[in-house]
């Protein structure tokens, strides 16, 4: 590989050395800022509260001090017992359990009072 690669058409293509992904990826500038300020968003999102741990293997292995960074940056409050309180999403969740019970003869009933549908006019 030695920093090229050239795709093939085939989908089951493997890379032959993966530790040359690692040096490819290091070789494009920002890229993995990038990708941890998506995880950042993602995580925004998605927790309420993260353990410091599991927040640095989510953001690549971040050492204390980035993650501590990337906190201050969203807005994270790290609180005493290793674990960081990202936001309270009790607010937006939307409960999507919807129970409808509508019976066949509610809608015939409604569809035979609109005008121009002459298979339920009585």
């Amino acid at each position: 590989m030695k920093g090229e690669y050239k795709p093939t058409t085939d989908i089951s293509e493997r890379f032959k050395i993966p530790q040359e992904v690692a040096r490819m990826v290091k070789s494009v500038a920002g890229f993995e800022e990038a990708v941890r300020v998506y995880a950042c968003r993602v995580i925004s999102v998605t927790f309420q509260n993260i353990e410091k741990t599991v927040l640095s293997r989510l953001l690549g292995g971040a050492t204390d001090k980035q993650v501590a960074e990337y906190a201050k940056r969203f807005g994270w409050e790290e609180k005493p017992n290793g674990v960081y309180f990202i936001a309270n999403h009790e607010a937006t969740i939307r409960t999507r359990n919807i129970d409808e019970k509508l019976q066949f003869s509610n809608v015939a009933e409604i569809l035979r009072n609109m005008p121009g549908i002459p298979i339920l006019e009585q």
